[in-house]
Order: C-alpha cells, then sequence, then structure tokens
C-alpha cells in the first residue's frame, strides 16, 4: 500500500473518523504489516494525547468581536479615500487653472518703448455660431483646398511616377 494514503487511513483511524468497513480492511491489514501495525499506535497515542489536551470540559470563551473597532477603521478608510479624491480634483483644478490663465504675450516695438500685447488668434471657423452653415462649409473647404498638404502629389501620382521610373530602367 501507498504509504501516503496509509498515514492519511491511520490518521482517520486514531482520530475516530472511519467507517467500520474501511477500518476492518485496515486492520486486516495491519494483522499482515508488522511496520504499518507500529505506525498505526503511534497515530493512536498522539491522538490520545490531542484528545486529553482538548477535553470537552475546558471550553475556552472567546473575546466579544470588536465591531465598534472595525467600524472605526472602515471610517478613517473613507475618510482617506475622500481626501485622496479631493486632492486630486483640487490638483486637476490647479493645472487646469494655471494653464487656462497663461496667455501667450507678444513683445511689440512703439516708438522707442517695447509693449507687452497679448496674441489673439482669430476664432477657428468651426467656433461660429450656425456651425452647419453653408458659408461656414464653403469656408473649410476653400481652406482645405489652400493648405499646404493639398498641394503635395497624391499617392497615386507618386505610385505613376515610381512606375514609369522603374520601366525606364529595365
Amino acid at each position: 500500500m501507498d504509504d501516503l494514503k496509509l498515514e492519511a487511513l491511520l490518521m482517520d483511524r486514531a482520530l475516530g473518523g472511519m467507517s467500520p468497513e474501511v477500518a476492518g480492511l485496515l486492520d486486516a491489514y495491519l494483522e499482515r504489516d508488522a511496520e504499518s501495525r507500529g505506525r498505526a499506535e503511534a497515530w493512536e497515542n498522539v491522538a490520545g494525547l490531542a484528545k486529553r489536551a482538548m477535553r470537552e470540559d475546558r471550553v475556552a470563551e472567546l473575546p466579544a468581536f470588536p465591531r465598534r473597532r472595525l467600524e472605526a477603521v472602515r471610517w478613517w478608510g473613507r475618510l482617506g479615500r475622500v481626501a485622496v479624491w479631493g486632492g486630486a480634483m483640487a490638483a486637476c483644478l490647479a493645472v487646469g487653472w494655471f494653464l487656462g490663465s497663461h496667455k501667450p504675450v507678444a513683445e511689440v516695438e512703439v516708438g522707442n518703448k517695447v509693449a507687452a500685447v497679448e496674441n489673439r488668434q482669430e476664432p477657428r471657423v468651426a467656433a461660429v455660431k450656425d456651425f452647419w452653415s453653408e458659408e461656414r462649409l464653403r469656408t473649410v473647404v476653400m481652406e482645405r483646398r489652400n493648405s499646404p498638404s493639398s498641394q503635395s502629389p497624391s499617392m497615386k501620382t507618386l505610385y505613376e511616377k515610381w512606375l514609369k521610373q522603374t520601366r525606364e530602367r529595365s
């Protein structure tokens, strides 16, 4: 028999957690094997010592569950989370305020004096009141036609140029 399985069976037998049929089969096996019989007696001794140490007449009193302390810990944990979230939101607001209040300034020479003037750009076309108006859409189309990206050759033109050069080489 496998030693690990035998140890488990001997422990179950010593602690009284074995059915009578399995106990009968184990007893029959122990009658034939003297070494296993010695191990069974050792487990019986260990179980007897454990039973004497844990007598039923000695019931240990458990302390009351510290519910108030647990609730206090939860409360402080929530307070900490609120503080962290509040600090993070305050930091976001501070960064936003700083970035929003910083206006680019240009120096302009007026006569012999240098004056600081705010750089004000014209609002983009998308900020116009009538977003879908015909005039705004026409302006967008004209901007795109005049943009540098529209002046670059298309992929088809580049491919045809490359194909022509390749054919000339061969």
